[in-house]
């Protein structure tokens, strides 16, 4: 009888290892509609326009950008968008910037709103941009949605005394995606 079983189990265990179960992660689309500033500001909402333009790229661009347009915040400056979202679904936020100081006056900032237009209020999140002078620089994180959220607004603010100029080009708002699958 021991003998049967261990066949089985031997038989059951071979079977299962010609299949391998893969995960996968990876992100969905980006939310956000023009989020490498290639028509402008066009979709952005911009909350004065003294304190924002646009610009073609600042001479380079950064690094796997093919489009020639970046946007400017000066001293208080602000844009933002307005998009759908899931509720307690994982989000990844994403900036390149270049300039400004070298403290913590530009966040990338997430409200996450109980309505699909953006009016209700349920909880905000913010992330420090990390720039440099002389270099193009990545902000990335992963961001989690509230369990009532239905839409959020991805805002790139200017606060402080810091009156450089920052340049920003290829914003990113997605969700994330896991799913598993066996392969063969």
């Amino acid at each position: 009888m021991r003998a049967c079983l261990l066949s089985v189990l031997l038989l059951a265990s071979l079977s299962v290892s010609e299949k391998s179960l893969a995960f996968q992660f990876g992100s969905g689309p980006n939310l956000l509609t023009n989020p490498s500033f290639e028509n402008g500001l066009e979709n952005w909402t911009v909350d004065d326009q003294n304190k924002v333009d646009w610009i073609v790229d600042y001479g380079f661009p950064p690094p796997n950008d093919h489009g020639l347009g970046a946007a400017v915040l000066f001293a208080d400056g602000q844009i933002s968008q307005c998009v759908f979202v899931f509720s307690d679904t994982l989000y990844t936020t994403a900036i390149w910037a270049f300039g400004g100081c070298a403290d913590s006056s530009t966040l990338v900032r997430i409200d996450w709103y109980a309505d699909g237009s953006c009016s209700t209020l349920a909880a905000s999140d913010f992330t420090t941009i990390a720039s440099e002078s002389d270099t193009w620089k990545l902000t990335s994180r992963l961001i989690q949605s509230t369990s009532n959220a239905q839409s959020a607004q991805f805002q790139v603010v200017r606060t402080g005394a810091c009156k450089e100029a920052i340049i920003l080009d290829n914003a990113e708002f997605s969700d994330q995606i896991f799913g598993s699958t066996f392969e063969e």
